[in-house]
C-alpha cells in the first residue's frame, strides 16, 4: 500500500471566497451547518454538489485550523451585514408592502398594446 497526500478541496475565488473545489459551496456553509449539530452526512445531503470526502476533508481542516477558519468566516459575516446594510440604504423597504398592495389594487395600463 502507498499512502499519499490527499489535496485540500478548497479554492479561494477572484473574490476572496473559499469555495469547496468545484462547487459554489463557500467553507462558511459548512462550517455553519457542523456548528449546528450537522454531521458530514448531513452536509452532503444538504448540498448534492459536495463530495462525502471533500466534506470530511473540510471539516477535518476546519478541526486543525479552527482559529483562522473562524475568523475568516467572522470577516465573511461582517462583510456581507455591510453589504446588507448598504443594499438596504439604497433601497430601503419601508412601506414596500403597501406599494405592493397598491399595485396589485390599481395594475398600470397595459403598455403591450
Amino acid at each position: 500500500m502507498v499512502l499519499e497526500p490527499i489535496p485540500l478541496p478548497l479554492t479561494i475565488d477572484e473574490h476572496g471566497v473559499v469555495r469547496v473545489t468545484g462547487t459554489r459551496v463557500p467553507i462558511d456553509f459548512i462550517v455553519y451547518d457542523y456548528r449546528n449539530g450537522a454531521t458530514a452526512e448531513d452536509i452532503a445531503e444538504h448540498y448534492p454538489t459536495l463530495k462525502l470526502s471533500d466534506v470530511h476533508a473540510v471539516l477535518s481542516y476546519y478541526l486543525e485550523h479552527r482559529q483562522a477558519v473562524d475568523a475568516y468566516v467572522a470577516e465573511q459575516e461582517r462583510l456581507a451585514n455591510a453589504k446588507r446594510h448598504e443594499v438596504e440604504r439604497a433601497y430601503p423597504h419601508q412601506g414596500l408592502r403597501e406599494r405592493l398592495l397598491a399595485r396589485l389594487q390599481n395594475p398600470p395600463p397595459d403598455s403591450s398594446r
